[in-house]
């Protein structure tokens, strides 16, 4: 289910970027509700956000840039002008995406820089 929403929200183009992005499970359902969407920091048209690819596919979100939640990288927090175009990143959310060009990730409670 969980996957068909997931295609079903995103947009999906090829963006023309060369990523080559290899991460198993881009979206996962933790066991206290909260969401996490894996891919790398990209800015697209100007637009800054989590681009995923699954099966030869991209999917592009862009979330609302906040001083309420957390950037970690390395276990330590940074701000968002130490987070780096094509960092491998994993964003913690409320499940919501809003219907709208591109989609955005609401209620975004962390994003975490993941070194790959």
């Amino acid at each position: 289910m969980s996957n068909i929403l997931y295609s079903a929200l995103s947009l999906i183009s090829n963006l023309g970027k060369d990523n080559d992005l290899s991460i198993d499970k881009p979206l996962e359902i933790t066991k206290d509700n909260t969401f996490l969407m894996q891919g790398t920091f990209e800015n697209i048209n100007n637009i800054y956000g989590l681009l995923t690819k699954e099966n030869n596919q991209s999917f592009f979100y862009s979330f609302s840039f906040s001083n309420e939640y957390k950037i970690i990288k390395n276990n330590k927090e940074i701000s968002f002008d130490e987070l780096k175009e094509g960092d491998n990143i994993s964003v913690t959310y409320n499940g919501n995406v809003a219907l709208v060009y591109p989609p955005k990730l609401e209620s975004v409670t962390k994003i975490e820089v993941i070194n790959k």
